[in-house]
């Protein structure tokens, strides 16, 4: 079958080839344009996927009518088809493999127009381009084969620089996961539905063609939602030919920089946009790119989203995120002031003025519970100023009513009822102990917001604790008062009282014995005198035991006098004391050998049985020695545990000084303590 017996004109302007309609196109100037322009608006990539399927819907419905008036074979109407697309000048095209009932078909074809326009405008793909070729042959083949399965692949490119642009037809099954171009009948094959046109309409994101002059030219339905949403009255209405900047008055100063660099050239991406119009505010992701022609720039393609709803709850997060950090940093600063002291009154008037401060009440109080009633008992109010005593005892009354409950009381202005000043009472406790109450009091004309609500429960909870700390601090201190007083009351007990009471037996006697024997009771006489000085030394040495800091105001030598005195009085030892080079010791230094000599002795006096005793201090450039030696019973240092007789105390106080302590016994020879601390210049050394 020839060409020209299919073709024929029906009237003037209307050509019909084989029953279907056609049409004389510029490729170059028409084609080429419709391409770009469909880049612009949806990528490269999704072009080609539109005009796949417009050549695969032209195709069938051309293949469709052209075998209703043949019956020529399916094979030979697939070559009739062909050259038909040949002939309304789309390129030459050669069959030059075909299996029918199709199993494969291969067409070459030499300057198939899409590829001849990308070498006429010099543009090298980066695939093979012949998307509408590829989709028409696609059309034809399904069509004539009454099938759906057959798609094409396009094997070489000319616009890539191959010799001929090669179209291979298998089914789909034979591909083998290849780039295809495939058949998707459309129901609405006979009315050529423009799927550019359906991609513009039905994009959820607003669309909008600028021109040079910032011209509305074209828009899509969300864009006119958008203008209908968000347009302010005063603005001209939209319409094409109306100026951006008369539609949305206002927003030259942000958009139309944005516009200059997109007709410049640039793509312009920007999150955020934030557009004022009207009085009316909204937040846009934007993306405008340049239309070009001819390698022309003729106009602005607009891509917006609407993210007003988007940024608003991104802002309230941010500001919920600003309170909640500012709620945080206040509730660590209370928890910092409450817990700086261990002082009661102390806690209470800092922590109180900083809450006055921070939260910006006009008052802040506390009430505590009086153990011996169980009663809330008026405490501290800060700022500090006279409150009648009715209103303290209503306010006492409330709180003892929360203080029951556990429960926070919330009290709302109201002027009804006298109340000018929101309040809220929070009880004070730890676990199960209830300690009192917190009273908070706004400024007038406000009230206390849920979140400000729950902040002041947390604050509550910091300061019962604080509160519960300086509690047990003031009992520990109380125990240990009375454990200290104790301890001295044992001392004295065991050494002034014995000694004084030895001493004034002798002085009872003493005129007896002196009547009959003077020798004896001038003896008699040196031992009440030496009874008393050992009695004063052991005063002395309480008076120590009061006065920590006398330890290292006094030197090491005097502190040993004394102590020797005390002791060898006591236990009528005779105690000889040698000092040899004395000089300044650092406090740790000298308060540690003064407690090792002070646990040798007690040990001596207690366990050894000694007469005799004898401590050596010497001072050297670089190191002090101190020995204890007595002359008593001694012991087996294998048989004595490490920690016994203090002896691991008086090694933990010599490391502790990076001294080195050594213990020498035997039975029946006494014992001797040394001790060797480095002192001079920091330097550590080990001495025997």
């Amino acid at each position: 079958m020839k060409i020209n017996t299919l073709l024929s004109e029906k009237q003037k302007g209307t050509l019909h080839l084989g029953g279907s309609r056609m049409a004389l196109l510029d490729i170059e100037a028409g084609f080429w344009g419709l391409r770009r322009q469909i880049e612009a608006l949806i990528g490269a990539r999704l072009a080609s996927s539109v005009l796949q399927q417009a050549g695969a819907n032209g195709g069938a419905s051309f293949a469709e009518s052209f075998s209703q008036d043949t019956d020529m074979e399916q094979s030979a109407v697939f070559s009739a088809c062909v050259q038909a697309y040949q002939t309304a000048g789309f390129g030459q095209f050669e069959i030059t493999a075909m299996e029918w009932p199709l199993g494969r078909v291969i067409i070459q074809a030499t300057d198939a127009f899409e590829a001849w326009m990308y070498q006429q405008k010099k543009h090298v793909p980066h695939t093979p381009i012949c998307s509408y070729s590829a989709g028409v042959f696609v059309g034809f083949v399904n069509i004539l084969g009454s099938r759906q399965d057959v798609v094409c692949i396009e094997r070489s490119c000319q616009a890539r620089g191959d010799e001929v642009c090669v179209f291979e037809l298998i089914p789909a099954s034979q591909t083998q996961e290849q780039q295809v171009v495939s058949f998707r009948p459309d129901p609405g094959l006979g009315r050529q539905l423009n799927l550019l046109e359906m991609l513009f309409e039905r994009m959820p994101m607003g669309i909008v063609v600028i021109d040079h002059q910032y011209c509305i030219q074209r828009y899509n339905p969300t864009w006119d939602d958008f203008s209908t949403n968000y347009a302010p009255p005063t603005g001209a209405p939209l319409a094409p030919g109306v100026c951006y900047f008369d539609h949305l008055p206002g927003t030259e100063a942000v958009v139309q920089p944005m516009f200059d660099r997109t007709l410049a050239g640039e793509t312009v991406r920007q999150n955020d946009v934030r557009l004022e119009s009207g009085g009316i505010v909204t937040y846009w992701d934007v993306v405008m790119t340049p239309l070009v022609e001819e390698n022309e720039i003729v106009g602005i393609l607009v891509v917006s989203i609407d993210t007003t709803e988007r940024s608003g709850l991104r802002h309230n997060l941010e500001q919920r995120v600003s309170a909640r950090t500012r709620e945080l940093q206040m509730l660590l600063d209370v928890a910092a002031t409450a817990n700086s002291s261990l002082n009661l009154a102390e806690i209470l008037t800092k922590t109180l003025d900083l809450l006055v401060n921070l939260i910006g009440s006009s008052r802040a109080g506390v009430s505590l519970v009086d153990e011996a009633t169980g009663k809330l008992k008026s405490t501290i109010l800060r700022p500090a100023r006279q409150v009648d005593p009715e209103d303290w005892a209503k306010m006492l009354r409330a709180g003892q009513a929360v203080i029951d409950s556990g429960e926070m009381l919330y009290i709302a202005p109201d002027v009804s009822k006298g109340l000018i000043e929101p309040g809220a009472l929070l009880p004070l406790q730890v676990r199960d102990r209830k300690l009192g109450i917190l009273a908070i009091i706004g400024s007038q004309e406000s009230s206390f917001t849920p979140e400000q609500l729950a902040l002041f429960k947390s604050i509550a909870d910091q300061l019962g604790v604080a509160i519960e700390n300086a509690f047990l601090f003031e009992k520990v201190e109380d125990m240990a008062i009375a454990a200290e007083r104790n301890r001295l009351a044992r001392d004295l007990h065991d050494a002034v009282t014995q000694t004084l009471f030895s001493a004034s037996l002798i002085a009872d006697v003493l005129p007896r014995i002196w009547e009959r024997d003077v020798v004896q009771g001038k003896a008699r006489l040196e031992e009440l005198r030496e009874l008393t000085r050992g009695a004063l030394a052991e005063m002395r040495t309480l008076l120590l035991e009061l006065r920590p800091a006398t330890l290292t105001e006094s030197s090491l030598a005097e502190l040993l006098r004394q102590l020797t005195q005390a002791i060898g009085g006591r236990s009528r030892m005779h105690i000889a004391l040698h000092i040899e080079g004395e000089r300044p010791l650092p406090p740790e230094t000298q308060v540690a050998l003064y407690r090792i000599t002070q646990e040798a002795l007690n040990n001596i006096s207690k366990y050894a049985g000694a007469s005799q005793v004898a401590i050596n201090l010497t001072f050297h450039s670089d190191v002090v020695r101190l020995s204890v030696q007595d002359n008593g019973r001694g012991f087996d240092p294998a048989d004595i545990r490490p920690h016994s007789l203090g002896l691991g105390i008086m090694r933990e106080r010599a490391q502790k000084i990076g001294a080195v302590l050594t213990i020498e016994s035997r039975i029946g020879e006494g014992t001797v303590v040394r001790v060797a601390c480095p002192v001079a210049n920091g330097r550590e050394e080990t001495y025997a």
